[in-house]
């Protein structure tokens, strides 16, 4: 069963024990707009931005994409936490996609956002 449990961040769930530890998984819920359909592209603001910034874009996009407009964490409606670095951004990209069942997503990111996408391309290049 998920809880939403406030954490040091304005709120996370807690998905079930998968990892063969006693602690469940934190998993920071990103605000996000979704539009269109076709290949999925992620988008990832820069530094003090928000899902706002991709709007124009999404919606160009959105003929052939689907896309996903994030508000990263500590941006835009997505919840606040003191833990704030790119392996956590990173994180939280991997549990967006992979709590929306996104298959093989084109990152797309401005600023710190292509820091983000970078890093994520790095750490998990089968993901993409």
């Amino acid at each position: 069963m998920t809880k939403i449990l406030p954490i040091g961040c304005r709120f996370v769930t807690f998905a079930p024990v998968t990892n063969g530890h006693d602690k469940p998984n934190p998993i920071m819920e990103l605000y996000h707009r979704h539009l269109g359909q076709g290949t999925p592209i992620v988008m990832l603001h820069g530094i003090f931005g928000s899902s706002d910034n991709w709007l124009t874009s999404s919606k160009m996009l959105s003929s052939n994409y689907e896309t996903f407009a994030l508000d990263l964490r500590n941006h835009g409606q997505s919840p606040h936490c003191d833990e704030f670095d790119y392996p956590s951004m990173v994180q939280d990209v991997v549990d967006f996609i992979e709590s929306k069942r996104i298959k093989d997503p084109i990152l797309m990111g401005h600023s710190m956002g292509g820091k983000v996408a970078m890093n994520f391309a790095l750490a998990h290049p089968d993901k993409l």
